[in-house]
Order: structure tokens, then C-alpha cells, then sequence
């Protein structure tokens, strides 16, 4: 198994430099967003002060080798989602629902990454808020049609970071805005 987060800022994650408590009032909500897979989880990380005030923590993947059986890679997914929610304790979790296409194997495999993803979260007694690909494409790009690249460089400007980040975390990233943006809203919880 192996967990790359990204440093993508050249501040330290949390608050920004300078910001003070009395400018953040509302106390943060940290959101996790996963983008599931079984050979890379992506994980975004952001915390909510306000409607409109969305600052990253962290992003990255996690990854098992493709050499092992689907079962193997699942466990070291779980393993490393595990670790993830302990360390970095977040309030809520949003994590893509799964889309239908033509090909049944991927869709299996996307439905086991979930599965997983659901019990590590569950197993943390956190509850998950699943969106369609299409409602955090418009939600992050203004369209629900947007690439992989549109939404990768739009995080990139929305949060703020230095560089885009990989696309499973950008996706991930995505996620949790949108979900940030609905909470912020008055939308899902």
C-alpha cells in the first residue's frame, strides 16, 4: 500500500496565515472526499468555516499493486482509508456515487471500492453523502459535461494551490466542495 498526499500550497494545511479566530467565527467543518477505485482511492480533504470560506488540508492517493488479486488490493485500500480517517478526523464524507456505464467489470469493481469505502467510514460512525458525477461536475466546473482536466484545473484555482494536483485526487477534491458548497447551501448535510 501506498499513501501519497500531496503539499500543493506553500502554507501549512489549516487556516490561512494571518486569519484569525474572530475572522472565523463558524468553527471548521473538515469534509473528506473520496473518489473510490480498487488499484487508487483519491482523497481530498478540505475544511468548511463558512458558506463561502472553503480552505484545503490535504489530498493524495492511496494506491495497492495492480500484481495482487482484487481482494489483496482491497484490504491495503482499506488499510490506508483507515489510517487516512484516524488522522485526519474528518466531520463528513462525500464520496461519488456510482455511475452506470457499458462496461459491467468496471462497474463491479467501482461497486467493491465503495463497498469498502462505506465500511471503513461506517466502521469511524461517520455517515457518507454520495453525488453524482454529473451534480459535482456542475457544482465545481458549471457544467455537468466538464473533463477530468477542466475539473483538475478549477480545484487548482478554487483552492487556491500552487499546482493541479493528480486526477484521482482532483476528483476527490471535487468532491468535497461540492458537498462543502451544498452544506454551505442549506442543501444535504
Amino acid at each position: 500500500m501506498s499513501v501519497s498526499a500531496l503539499a500543493l500550497t506553500g502554507r501549512p494545511p489549516g487556516p490561512r496565515a494571518g486569519l484569525t479566530a474572530a475572522v472565523s467565527r463558524a468553527p471548521a467543518q473538515r469534509i473528506l472526499g473520496i473518489d473510490p477505485g480498487t488499484l487508487r482511492l483519491g482523497y481530498g480533504v478540505v475544511e468548511m468555516f463558512g458558506p463561502t470560506d472553503i480552505r484545503y488540508v490535504e489530498c493524495g492517493i492511496i494506491t495497492a499493486p495492480a500484481r495482487m488479486p482484487r481482494a489483496a488490493r482491497l484490504v491495503e485500500i482499506a488499510r490506508g482509508l483507515r489510517e487516512l480517517v484516524s488522522e485526519l478526523k474528518p466531520h463528513a464524507v462525500a464520496m461519488e456515487e456510482a455511475f452506470f456505464g457499458k462496461n459491467v467489470q468496471s462497474a463491479l469493481a467501482l461497486g467493491e471500492a465503495r463497498g469498502v469505502a462505506l465500511l471503513v467510514v461506517g466502521e469511524a460512525a461517520l455517515t457518507v453523502v454520495g453525488y453524482p458525477p454529473a451534480t459535482v461536475k456542475k457544482n465545481v466546473v458549471g457544467h455537468g459535461r466538464a473533463t477530468k482536466d477542466q475539473i483538475a484545473y478549477l480545484v487548482r484555482a478554487t483552492l487556491g494551490l500552487r499546482r493541479v494536483p493528480a486526477s484521482d485526487a482532483a476528483d476527490a477534491l471535487a468532491i468535497a466542495l461540492c458537498h462543502a458548497r451544498q452544506h454551505g447551501r442549506g442543501g444535504r448535510p
